[in-house]
């Protein structure tokens, strides 16, 4: 089988989601507002420095609403333009987005307090990206990558029903994003489980009766409902499971 190269893959993901931007929120609800996002938020914003901030594959800028005010300066990169469109719709006078890949940006050295890779680095060819975002980091700035791990069960029963993990994408143990960011030269490598099987779940059950059954219909209104999001989140972090880990590092 003829292995596609680097262009032809960033081509077909360019061309997937400029297909999709305009429904991709409807699909993606339940990362854009509800549980999941609710733990992301509080964990991210723990480590967040007061500074010049960029969010690489921004998309159609889920995570704007929560950290916007808490930044210094919001910058947003994403290949896809029409992506950048929809998230120019709703926040475009909040920050800059600019048309561009995360493995070749137009920044220059030094650049950023906080970098955010929010679910795309397994779009991306790691030592090229972590290479790239050395580059723009400031001294002791910091590395936020958001990783669905290959540990997890959730994982692994996506992979056996065949959903979730595109042909494009590549997942990674936990110990293996570890060596790729210790091997690029960062320090202080931590990693924190932002969300467990509970929610893995709760994502399985989306996209299997995505776009239309009651039972998305019930968990639409679910997903917006306060006391299920403080229900769920609380017994998620009980259990000892992880899908989506979140690795913290600093540039030294």
């Amino acid at each position: 089988m003829m292995m596609l190269s680097r262009r032809n893959i960033l081509y077909a993901l360019k061309k997937k989601y400029d297909k999709t931007a305009l429904v991709y929120d409807a699909y993606r609800l339940p990362w854009i507002e509800g549980p999941l996002s609710y733990l992301e938020n509080s964990i991210l914003r723990e480590y967040l420095k007061d500074g010049l901030t960029l969010e690489v594959g921004i998309g159609t800028g889920r995570m704007v609403r929560y950290i916007v005010d808490k930044v210094q300066e919001y910058f947003g990169i994403d290949i896809s333009f029409r992506m950048l469109q929809q998230c120019k719709n709703k926040y475009g006078h909040k920050l800059e987005l600019i048309l561009a890949d995360a493995e070749n940006t137009c920044f220059k050295e030094n650049s950023f307090d906080n970098l955010l890779a929010m679910k795309v680095f397994k779009f991306l060819e790691p030592s090229k990206f972590l290479k790239e975002a050395k580059r723009i980091l400031k001294n002791d700035g910091v590395l936020f990558i958001f990783v669905e791990v290959k540990d997890s069960l959730y994982f692994r029963l996506g992979e056996k029903l065949g959903v979730f993990i595109p042909k494009e994408e590549k997942h990674y143990y936990v110990r293996e994003v570890f060596k790729m960011i210790n091997n690029a030269g960062f320090k202080s490598a931590r990693a924190t489980p932002v969300a467990n099987i509970l929610l893995g779940s709760y994502l399985l059950l989306w996209y299997l009766f995505f776009p239309a059954s009651w039972l998305r219909n019930l968990l639409s209104l679910l997903n917006r409902n306060p006391t299920f999001i403080k229900f769920i989140t609380r017994i998620d972090r009980i259990i000892p499971s992880r899908f989506l880990v979140l690795f913290i590092a600093s540039k030294p």
